[in-house]
């Protein structure tokens, strides 16, 4: 019997995340669960709710003022887990079935540092969150490089092929960057703006906003390849994991930034840990194909439906059809749970 911790940012759809939890605690066999969920929005009071689960689920409140996301989130608890193995979720994704935990414990023993889907998405591909298994031992191991990497993260600093993208400085140029940004590259409108005397005050601002980013593994941008928008989506693991910062050549590199849980995906293959492809279905919305998932099914009936905090306070009519299926799915799926064992 394996334990694990269930890392489970949540952030407005209260239900969402209550019917996450409900099928977690369905579906946890005779597994030891440490179900963690970080409260990305504390302001909204909607967490509350998730105390009908009492002693079943640790909740933490995330810290106001501090720059986040559900990577972000995975960073921030991960020090505070319990267990060597966890699996990371978001609100929306869940188990349909016992035994999804076997696989896990499954890969652990075949000596895996990590399973979980591998998909091509619009940033390129990687073994995405919802649902991946990771260890604990080895986050810390990418922790410690990441806190190594000799270069500030400086967001939507510069304008290249027509589009603003991030800037690792070197330390090494940092004090000149800060101090004539505008002579080295085309600053975006964001900094243009800035009085120049202020500048380089408002550069150390933002690197310092930006730092759960510049030095975190699931949330990270570092690498050591020049990108833009035009670029980006050109990621691939038998290619990325050759881009993964491993030199201090460049004072300046244009960066895009990687979605959460995909930088440690190449880290990992770069460093020679083990990483599982769980077999996963793709199911499109309706009149969306290939635009718009309707949810991800992994060969152990773990499910994501995709995007449903995310479209949760939309309001573009161009969407409706969207917004309206992810907030009746929600719903729906809140309702079925039986009445005495919800609010």
């Amino acid at each position: 019997m394996a334990r694990f911790s269930i890392l489970l940012p949540h952030y407005k759809t209260w239900k969402m995340s209550f019917y996450t939890i409900h099928q977690l605690l369905k579906h946890r066999g005779t597994h030891q669960l440490d179900i963690c969920v970080v409260d990305n929005n504390p302001s909204d009071r909607t967490a509350e709710n998730l105390k009908f689960f009492g002693d079943q689920i640790r909740l933490f409140p995330y810290p106001a003022g501090r720059m986040q996301s559900h990577g972000i989130a995975y960073d921030w608890i991960i020090p505070h887990l319990r267990t060597e193995l966890f699996i990371t979720i978001e609100s929306d994704s869940y188990p349909t079935e016992d035994g999804w935990l076997d696989w896990y414990e499954q890969l652990d023993k075949a000596h895996y540092d990590s399973g979980g889907s591998y998909l091509d998405l619009s940033g390129g591909s990687f073994v995405h969150t919802a649902g991946a298994f990771y260890k604990k031992s080895v986050w810390q191991k990418a922790k410690r490089y990441v806190d190594e990497v000799q270069y500030s993260y400086v967001p939507n600093v510069a304008m290249k092929d027509g589009f603003h993208c991030h800037l690792m400085v070197h330390k090494e140029v940092q004090e000149q960057f800060y101090n004539a940004a505008g002579s080295l590259v085309d600053l975006y409108k964001e900094y243009k703006d800035v009085d120049p005397d202020l500048l380089p005050l408002y550069i150390v601002k933002r690197v310092k906003e930006y730092e759960p980013i510049g030095r975190g593994v699931f949330h990270n941008g570092i690498g050591n390849r020049d990108e833009s928008y035009l670029t980006y989506a050109s990621r691939f693991t038998a290619d990325e994991r050759n881009h993964i910062l491993n030199d201090n050549s460049k004072p300046l590199i244009w960066r895009m930034g990687y979605e959460p849980g995909q930088y440690f995906h190449y880290w990992m293959i770069a460093n020679g840990h083990n990483v599982y492809n769980i077999p996963t279905e793709v199911n499109w919305m309706p009149g969306w194909e290939h635009q718009q998932q309707a949810s991800t099914v992994m060969k152990n009936g773990f499910t994501h439906l995709w995007a449903v905090t995310a479209y949760n306070d939309a309001t573009d009519p161009a969407l409706k059809d969207i917004i309206d299926y992810k907030k009746n799915m929600m719903e729906e799926l809140y309702l079925s749970i039986p009445e005495k064992s919800r609010i």
